[in-house]
């Protein structure tokens, strides 16, 4: 059983980050600022939501309606800092502010539509729900509580994280709690209880680090509604409801076993012990990612979530976290994968080359011989990792930055999987007959046109609609084209923005950042289905 600290035994200050201005973009990119507004719709944010010097809200014209606060954390990786993931924490803000505005233009419409004799039921009901969802605000947060203290392992790291929460989930409940009194919602009543929805983005070990507090979160609930995927805390003063938990290139499996160079267990050691505690958890020197992956404990928090979104780098882009570890995905694993078809198809996402979804199956309360049917004899623990974290239900963004990586310039040599034997050429195309034989590896030189061609496995894997984990693993794990790129995908993925340097050499992630700030906020704020008229 895991223990929390005391919740009061919160040190120094929490500096916050969740400062929205009109020009989020400014720390970001500095000096190529100017030049990115050009070629990025979020360089230039603005927002009517605002935090003033001593932490208070301030809010623009939607005082009328009772406030739904959406948090939403944003958790830097290993050695990290919170404002590596800048681009990301303007890109959600942003896309806040913009659904926002586009709900004031629609409401505008309608009122006028109303004024002018085109009174009927249908544009009242739609005027009522936009004015209730103005209420509602997505408030980013960009933990800073690990700045220079990853090293001590998953656990510290996630207690710490779950303190700097809990005071941001408090302030902004007393901040809502006021709000609503000073506007006559709530009454005297300071016993009010505020809701708040909660949401994560986890970058690499940040994701871990996600996983780990949330389950702490989960065990301070005084009261679980199930149903309802909402429950209490301090004394039933706040309600939370889990609504997306999302990371990009974390390492979900550890990293054992999933080095970019195979490694001898007695070479991860060596290299764990020299990484600390930290390195020792995902090195899976002990049992704590197995149990973050396996026991009810960790998993029963995770499936709270209404969504839950992982990013990979595809095709061996990402030196320490590849994509088998980043989407969980196991060699012996046929736990179906459903393929989305809309991946790929626009501009806005043309880095992203799969989505793929699992559907989920995941009870705390399974007998031990559903558990058996599902999860099978896993005597490999990679593998009961694996099928157990696919059984939440997951969408897995997999992300193709070829475009963006210089090519090393090295020929490549891949293996005769599997997969690409059961891809056989009919008439000029590859088609994938679904056989399951497992052939005998070997190593063939594999030049560009030929079997490895990412876009034609693509489409052949497409066609089928559902895959196993294995083939999943198969189609994104490998270089599949004529030469290596350089594997710097992991910092590129979430758009690292440390500096200016970084800023640069990491913009070409940024495409994927909007994509993720567009699907995050959009489903948080129901603009996918909001009501026009």
């Amino acid at each position: 059983r895991v223990h929390t600290r005391n919740e009061q035994s919160s040190s120094a200050s929490i500096r916050s980050r969740s400062v929205v201005t009109g020009s989020l973009l400014k720390g970001v990119d500095e000096g190529d600022a100017e030049a990115d507004n050009t070629d990025n719709g979020a360089a230039s944010i603005s927002s009517d939501y605002t935090w003033d010097e001593h932490g208070e809200s301030e809010r623009g014209d939607d005082d009328t309606e009772k406030t739904l606060t959406h948090l939403c954390f944003l958790v830097h990786g290993h050695r990290g800092q919170s404002k590596d993931l800048s681009y990301m924490h303007a890109a959600i803000q942003g896309r806040s502010s913009e659904v926002r505005r586009q709900r004031r233009e629609e409401l505008r419409r309608l009122e006028s539509s109303r004024s002018s004799g085109d009174e009927n039921n249908e544009i009242a009901a739609a005027i009522d729900q936009i004015r209730a969802s103005l209420g509602q605000n997505v408030l980013v947060h960009s933990a800073t509580c690990n700045e220079g203290k990853t090293n001590d392992g998953v656990r510290a790291g996630g207690e710490r994280l779950v303190e700097e929460m809990l005071q941001v989930i408090r302030k902004e409940a007393d901040r809502t709690r006021r709000k609503n009194q000073s506007c006559n919602l709530g009454g005297d009543d300071v016993s009010e209880v505020v809701d708040i929805t909660l949401s994560l983005v986890g970058n690499s070990l940040g994701g871990i680090y996600s996983r780990y507090a949330i389950a702490l979160l989960f065990e301070m609930a005084e009261e679980v509604d199930c149903s309802s995927k909402t429950f209490l805390l301090d004394k039933g003063s706040i309600r939370l409801r889990f609504e997306t938990f999302c990371t990009t290139a974390t390492p979900h499996l550890g990293c054992s076993r999933h080095t970019y160079v195979s490694l001898p267990r007695s070479a991860e050691t060596v290299v764990g012990n020299f990484l600390g505690e930290t390195g020792r958890d995902l090195f899976r020197m002990n049992d704590l990612l197995y149990s973050m992956g396996t026991v009810p404990y960790f998993l029963q928090p995770l499936s709270q979530f209404r969504r839950r979104v992982a990013y990979a780098n595809a095709y061996h882009t990402d030196f320490p976290v590849p994509a088998a570890t980043a989407a969980f995905l196991h060699e012996e694993s046929s736990h179906a994968h459903f393929w989305d078809a809309s991946s790929g198809n626009s501009e806005w996402d043309k880095s992203i080359v799969a989505i793929l979804h699992t559907q989920s199956s995941y009870s705390s309360s399974l007998s031990k011989d559903c558990k058996d049917d599902l999860f099978g004899d896993c005597d490999d623990e990679l593998l009961a990792m694996s099928k157990s974290l696919d059984s939440l239900g997951w969408k897995k963004v997999i992300v193709d930055l070829r475009n963006e990586i210089p090519a090393a310039g090295i020929p490549n040599v891949i293996r005769k999987s599997s997969l690409v034997m059961k891809v056989k050429q009919k008439n000029g195309s590859y088609q994938y007959d679904g056989n399951t034989e497992d052939f005998e590896e070997n190593l063939v030189p594999v030049q560009n046109g030929t079997l490895s061609d990412s876009e034609e496995l693509r489409t052949s894997l497409r066609r089928k609609g559902v895959i196993a984990s294995r083939d999943a693993r198969e189609a994104f794990g490998s270089p599949r084209d004529g030469s290596l790129h350089l594997p710097v995908g992991h910092n590129m993925i979430c758009a690292f923005s440390r500096g200016r340097v970084s800023s640069h050499m990491n913009r070409g992630g940024r495409p994927v950042m909007d994509a993720l700030a567009k699907g995050l906020v959009d489903e948080i704020l129901g603009a996918n289905n909001g009501s026009t008229v």
